[in-house]
């Protein structure tokens, strides 16, 4: 994936919609299907799932296009989202594992 193209050099990370609002990410896939991509900080809860399917339409419009992806990453993905996208097409949800290792110099 690569960040999304935005022809007036608007930013593809917190891409700015009407309204206020912004996508964490906005890319486009190699097929060159929009990915609007949500991180939350620790839990993905199932109420993300709005926010995601909001700025997914808020694409469609936008630029006109058929289809967008989206992704959701986060700490960690509770229950009641995993049910929730199984009615949903073109939604795939991550988890992220930080680690650090400190060395003395």
């Amino acid at each position: 994936m690569t960040l999304w193209p935005t022809p007036n050099g608007e930013s593809a990370v917190e891409f700015h919609l009407d309204g206020g609002r912004r996508i964490d990410v906005l890319a486009r896939d190699s097929k060159d299907i929009p990915v609007v991509i949500e991180l939350k900080v620790k839990k993905g809860h199932e109420y993300v799932i709005g926010q995601a399917l909001y700025y997914r339409a808020c694409i469609h419009e936008k630029f006109s296009v058929s289809e967008v992806r989206t992704i959701i990453v986060a700490g960690e993905i509770g229950p009641e989202l995993h049910l929730a996208i199984k009615e949903l097409a073109n939604v795939q949800l991550f988890e992220y594992q930080l680690s650090m290792t400190l060395t003395k110099v």
